[in-house]
C-alpha cells in the first residue's frame, strides 16, 4: 500500500429480490509502523476548501469515524473486481445473515457485476 491509493469496498443493502449496491471509495492517508489508516470519500471527508475555482481536497479536520485501519483481512481492496472477488469467496463460506436464496441471487448478482466489469 501507498500513500494516496485508492480502495474500494462494496455496501450490500435490502432483502430478497430488493438487494441495493453501494460502491464506496476509501483513500489511503497515513501509513505508521505498518498500520495503514484509510478514510472514506464522501461529501463530510472530501469537498470544496475555499473560494477559489477548483480548491477540492480533504475537509481538515474529518471525523475518525470515517477512518479505517485496513489489513489483509479487509473488505476494501484496489479494484472494484478484487473487490466482487472478495465478496463472492466470503459468500461462498458460510454467511449466517442471509438465507439460502438470498445468497443465490447474491451470488448471481455479483457474477453478472463481475462480467460486466471485464468487458
Amino acid at each position: 500500500m501507498k500513500l494516496g491509493q485508492i480502495l474500494w469496498w462494496l455496501l450490500v443493502e435490502g432483502e430478497g429480490a430488493s438487494i441495493h449496491w453501494k460502491w464506496e471509495q476509501y483513500i489511503v492517508r497515513t501509513i505508521r509502523k505498518g498500520v495503514v489508516y484509510a478514510t472514506w470519500k464522501n461529501s463530510s471527508t472530501w469537498g470544496k476548501r475555499s473560494k477559489k475555482h477548483g480548491d477540492f481536497g480533504w475537509l481538515i479536520p474529518t471525523n475518525p469515524s470515517f477512518t479505517d485501519v485496513i489489513n489483509e483481512h479487509s473488505c476494501q481492496q484496489t479494484t472494484k473486481l478484487k473487490t466482487i472477488n472478495h465478496e463472492l469467496k466470503f459468500l461462498k463460506g458460510e454467511r449466517e445473515w442471509y438465507s439460502p436464496e438470498e445468497t443465490e441471487i447474491l451470488i448471481r448478482k455479483l457474477n453478472a457485476m463481475k462480467k460486466r466489469l471485464k468487458k
